[in-house]
Parts: structure tokens; C-alpha cells; sequence
């Protein structure tokens, strides 16, 4: 998958391609790259992605990772960004996880 900032499975696309990133995931990733650290839960993700962060800010992108952290108390700060237009499907950061849209 790439785009034109660079391949985005390396975290070298979006708008900080030389952050370090956590991918979360319930299971395996076919790929991963040394700038990317695998969590299996919210918790280790951000407890990883602050370690990394070395005191600075962190930052959580999608709707079921936000949700999930709210609900776990990992958030200390609530920043949204308002896309006026979202192409493709995605979870919804308004609803949790146990409610339908």
C-alpha cells in the first residue's frame, strides 16, 4: 500500500512519516517494519507508544482505538480532527463498540 508521500506499511505516507508507530491488532501482521512496534491491547499499545514517545505526546488514530482507550482511562486530552468527507467504510468514534449505528 503506498501513496505519494511514500509506503505507508513502513509509516513513510500521512502527515508524520518519520514517527514511530504501534499497530494494534488481534492477530498476526503480515507485515511489520522497524519503525513499527506490534500490541495485542489497548493497554500495551499506549503503554508502548509512551515509551516510544520518551515524554512526549501521543497521539490515537480510528474510531475503535479511541474508544477502546477512553473506556480503559488512557486519554488525557480529546483533540478531533473534522474530515468533511471520509472515503471507504470505517468504525464510527461516536458509537462504542456495543452499540449499532
Amino acid at each position: 500500500m503506498t501513496d505519494e508521500q511514500g509506503d505507508l506499511r513502513t509509516g513513510g505516507g500521512g502527515p508524520h512519516p518519520n514517527a514511530k508507530l504501534v499497530v494494534l491488532s488481534r492477530g498476526p501482521v503480515a507485515e511489520i517494519s522497524e519503525q513499527q512496534t506490534l500490541a495485542n491491547s489497548i493497554e500495551d499499545a499506549v503503554a508502548a507508544a509512551r515509551k516510544l514517545a520518551d515524554g512526549k505526546d501521543v497521539g490515537l488514530m480510528g474510531g475503535g482505538a479511541v474508544t477502546a482507550a477512553l473506556q480503559a482511562g488512557l486519554v488525557d486530552e480529546l483533540v478531533l480532527h473534522q474530515v468533511p468527507l471520509l472515503l471507504g467504510a470505517g468504525r464510527s468514534s461516536r458509537n462504542s463498540p456495543s452499540t449499532s449505528a
